[in-house]
């Protein structure tokens, strides 16, 4: 099984709990996107915790300071949103290439609910990814997209749902496709530009994990998987979510973008009334 090249040079230095920038100590990968990687780390000048995310792209290591802001837009470090993780800084180390520090978020994971607790009571569920879409957003409101959503981004704690940034410019621009997932959509297989029908189908496949308890594509072939199309519907890993279930994910997650929802409100709307005719509805 080959490693990406990046990986295995985070995963060196965080088992030397060294230092990147001379100021921000590593400590452990906490999540793994298509394109990213996130490690807690330490900043002792000022004794806080953050999360350091770096580039992982097939084949070749991230950029280094002179690419950093090539690769991060700065647009993107200017987001705010109480849903978003903040970015405190762009910076770049020999180790590991060119890197975003960002707020450390204390809680609970998506994915660690879930394997822990079981699936989310479907009401939940559709409240979350209504809360994510809220997020996408703010990012489409920029002219940009997220392009990395996973469940081990989504972090549950004390001041709510909320969601790491992964603010990375799209790698295939630099021959870099994104690492096998199984929540990426069919064009990011294909290395193709993201746009917003690409944040709608991770929510979507967010929201099926979150929902049946497992991602919608499985397979030793991730990618294969994906560009089939071949997945089994919600009701085979849950009976009681019923067809109107199947059929919101039978359009969420077509392999063309334009079979899909056209705008997030469609999806946003869609998802009301689901909620509302399948007595999926949050009271209180």
């Amino acid at each position: 099984m080959s490693h990406d090249i990046s990986s295995i040079r985070l995963s060196r230095v965080t088992r030397r709990r060294s230092f990147l920038a001379n100021k921000y100590q590593l400590h452990d990968v906490v999540a793994v996107g298509t394109q990213t990687e996130l490690a807690a780390a330490h900043q002792p000048i000022i004794d806080r915790m953050v999360a350091l995310d770096l580039a992982t792209g097939t084949g070749r290591r991230a950029p280094s300071t002179s690419g950093v802001r090539s690769f991060v837009p700065l647009e993107v470090a200017r987001l705010e949103h109480p849903a978003l993780a903040k970015i405190y800084e762009l910076g770049s180390d020999p180790k590991v290439g060119a890197f975003v520090v960002q707020e450390h978020l204390e809680g609970e994971t998506l994915q660690q609910q879930v394997h822990e607790q079981g699936p989310l009571r479907p009401s939940d569920a559709i409240a979350l990814a209504r809360s994510l879409l809220e997020v996408m957003g703010v990012f489409h409101e920029a002219g940009l997209t997220h392009s990395d959503l996973t469940p081990s981004h989504i972090v549950s704690g004390r001041r709510g749902t909320r969601v790491r940034h992964h603010p990375l410019r799209e790698l295939v621009a630099s021959g870099q496709g994104p690492r096998s997932c199984a929540y990426n959509a069919p064009e990011q297989i294909m290395r193709l530009p993201s746009k917003a029908p690409t944040d709608l189908f991770r929510v979507a496949a967010v929201l099926h994990f979150a929902i049946t308890g497992v991602p919608p594509f499985e397979g030793e072939d991730l990618d294969a998987a994906v560009l089939r199309g071949h997945r089994a519907a919600p009701s085979a890993h849950r009976p009681e979510l019923g067809a109107d279930v199947d059929a919101f994910f039978e359009r969420a997650l077509a392999r063309d973008p334009a079979d899909r929802f056209g705008t997030l409100s469609e999806m946003r709307e869609a998802l009301r009334l689901l909620a509302l005719f399948s007595g999926y509805a949050r009271h209180g």
